[in-house]
């Protein structure tokens, strides 16, 4: 039954299916690391949004667990004053991601900068990205991903339940 109403969530909606939660924004060498970034929702909105940080070890491809990643940002279309952000694995999903809610309070170009400060090695990338309105579309869209579920749950139930129904009142006629 999940694995039903799973694969129709990705035939409808193949955008919905993200990496931890977040679409890859860059993969980037920072250092002695690959710095992989994933944001969630993307394109980035008006308002808190997810950034998830995996940072790997070039050498040897292993996860570095105990350094420090902060995310910057800048408006590049207004004045405003750029905001640092901690990322940590204690609000992360995955506990082998760094994660931080970003909060853009204004849509327009933005410069993100991530910097991460390891046991090996610090450095710093960044990457302008847009920041768009939030859209009632975006709600729309987050409702029907719960509502068809529901209403797929509830159909299902309905013909279950009428099915069992027949065979008891049969079972009775039967009887009698």
């Amino acid at each position: 039954m999940l694995g039903l109403v799973s694969g129709l969530l990705i035939m409808v909606w193949p955008s919905s299916v993200h990496a931890n939660g977040g679409t890859i924004v860059l993969v980037e060498q920072v250092g002695a690391y690959e710095l992989t970034l994933t944001a969630s929702p993307y394109p980035l909105r008006v308002g808190v949004n997810d950034v998830n940080a995996l940072v790997e070890r070039l050498a040897d491809q292993l996860l570095v667990l105990d350094a420090e990643v902060t995310v910057t940002t800048e408006p590049l279309d207004q004045p405003g004053e750029p905001q640092t952000f901690s990322a940590t694995h204690d609000t992360a999903t995955n506990k082998l991601y760094y994660h931080a809610n970003v909060v853009f309070p204004t849509p327009g170009r933005w410069r993100l900068t991530i910097h991460l400060d390891g046991p090996e090695d610090s450095g710093s990338v960044s990457r302008v990205t847009q920041v768009e309105e939030q859209s009632s579309l975006d709600f729309l869209r987050y409702l029907s991903l719960v509502g068809l579920p529901l209403v797929v749950i509830v159909f299902l139930f309905f013909v279950m339940s009428r099915r069992g129904g027949e065979a008891f009142k049969d079972d009775l006629e039967g009887e009698g």
